[in-house]
């Protein structure tokens, strides 16, 4: 896919308050997946605060994560939020980058036409997923092949929970793997129409993390955990109140449904969806290679160590 003209636009998320010398040192660029959805916010949130430090962070968005993985290889950005499975598929191809922080584990449902019950129901149907290689293509990929092998639903490529919503809105997709936040917002809409399929809304998977190039982290260890330090005390902090984050999302994300948000974000703090340090601990790693790489084995990823650091988790402590 190619990045839109309209959204892959400098956008300086945080401005220097400080000397011009601090503000070469302390800045890095952001690469953003759009549009922005509340799992989003704390690194939004992270980003202000940074200012607040001197720091200059400038944001680029991003419409597909193929582009978001191309602009960290030439250097675009130093640091991208993206699918795990995505990163891995890159590195073995050869991006030199590594997860440094995680963003958060699974949240995803398997919708579909209530009249479609179950996994073997799909079959002749239009299926969407996120990509082959993120959390959405491998948690499908893998219940079709276990559940029901012989199903051969026409599986579609559509980037994004909210698009794959619209998609099925609009008529024009019969199920899909989205987040708690688009399934919810598909059911008040259209009651009755859908329904859950058992599939994999239970299992807890890294889903997603930020990267950073190789490069950029060796050159800049002193911004990478202060980052790090700044991102997990959010994290923290709106853990202890998860009213903190719904009122940030609603500031920063426009036209939210407030009573979604006040429905999904307690559910999503009991459960512990963020997770900053344990996302890149080598133990959570290593089961995430194993489950992305199940279909198509890695060959050039040995261990956690190939693929992700905790360094400047670490260095927070």
């Amino acid at each position: 896919m190619k990045r839109s003209n309209n959204l892959v636009l400098l956008s300086v998320a945080a401005l220097v308050a400080a000397s011009p010398a601090l503000a070469e040192e302390g800045s890095f660029t952001l690469g953003v997946e759009v549009p922005a959805s509340v799992v989003n916010v704390p690194m939004l949130m992270t980003i202000d605060r940074l200012a607040d430090d001197g720091f200059a962070v400038t944001t680029v968005n991003f419409q597909s994560p193929e582009t978001m993985t191309l602009a960290l290889q030439n250097g675009e950005v130093d640091m991208i939020g993206i699918s795990v499975g995505t990163v891995f598929s890159a590195v073995e191809a050869g991006l030199e980058a590594k997860l440094m922080l995680g963003l958060a584990n699974s949240d995803f449902h398997m919708i579909a036409l209530s009249e479609l019950e179950t996994c073997a129901d799909l079959d002749g149907h239009s299926v969407a997923i996120h990509s082959y290689e993120g959390t959405t293509g491998a948690m499908t990929t893998r219940w079709l092949d276990t559940e029901c092998p012989e199903a051969r639903p026409n599986v579609m490529i559509v980037p994004g929970s909210e698009n794959r919503l619209a998609g099925l809105l609009a008529g024009q997709l019969d199920a899909s793997p989205i987040d708690t936040q688009s399934a919810l917002q598909l059911m008040d809409e259209r009651p009755g129409e859908f329904d859950f399929i058992d599939s994999f809304s239970d299992n807890a998977l890294l889903a997603s993390g930020y990267v950073a190039s190789n490069a950029w982290m060796e050159e800049n260890p002193e911004i990478a955990t202060q980052l790090a330090r700044t991102y997990i005390a959010i994290i923290d902090e709106i853990t202890q109140d998860p009213q903190l984050l719904i009122e940030e999302t609603l500031a920063r994300i426009p036209d939210v449904n407030i009573s979604l948000i006040e429905r999904v974000v307690p559910n999503w703090i009991e459960n512990e969806l963020f997770v900053p340090a344990v996302g890149v601990a080598p133990e959570v790693i290593e089961e995430a290679l194993a489950f992305y790489g199940a279909a198509r084995p890695y060959e050039n990823i040995g261990s956690a160590a190939d693929v992700s650091t905790d360094q400047f988790v670490n260095a927070t402590r």
